[in-house]
């Protein structure tokens, strides 16, 4: 049996609710401070203050936000836990981005793999898979 943090906490409010025994912390007391909009600091200010300003890189992107020309791209099928996965393309196929490229035995602990990039299958091996660009 797998244990669910959420399936037992909603067995346990059941319980708690069919006894009638309500929740003890509603903290309606609780009321904002009025200074709140005096009180905010610019994050340049505030990496300042922490020391962190040192690791404020500025103008990077996001890695998938920059496209990379490689004509070739090869994609090994051993990267994770489990066997390997095993390839479902054929060489010279065409494939696109996202196509699912390799996949683990079924039953088995592994992963998918897909294409990178837009292009065709030049090499195929138990290690890995070779795209093209087209």
């Amino acid at each position: 049996m797998q244990l669910s943090p959420r399936k037992i906490y909603a067995a346990y409010r059941q319980e708690l609710v069919a006894r009638g025994i309500k929740n003890p912390h509603q903290r309606k007391d609780i009321k904002p401070n009025s200074q709140i909009a005096n009180r905010k600091v610019s994050i340049p200010s505030l990496l300042k203050k922490l020391d962190l300003i040192k690791y404020n890189i500025v103008g990077t992107r996001h890695a998938l936000s920059v496209r990379h020309d490689s004509p070739v791209v090869r994609i090994p099928l051993n990267k994770h836990i489990g066997i390997p996965a095993v390839p479902t393309v054929k060489l010279d196929q065409k494939v696109r981005m996202c196509d699912v490229i390799a996949n683990s035995p079924s039953g088995q602990l592994g992963a998918v793999y897909h294409a990178s990039i837009d292009g065709k299958i030049t090499d195929i091996n138990t290690n890995a898979i070779e795209i093209t660009r087209l």
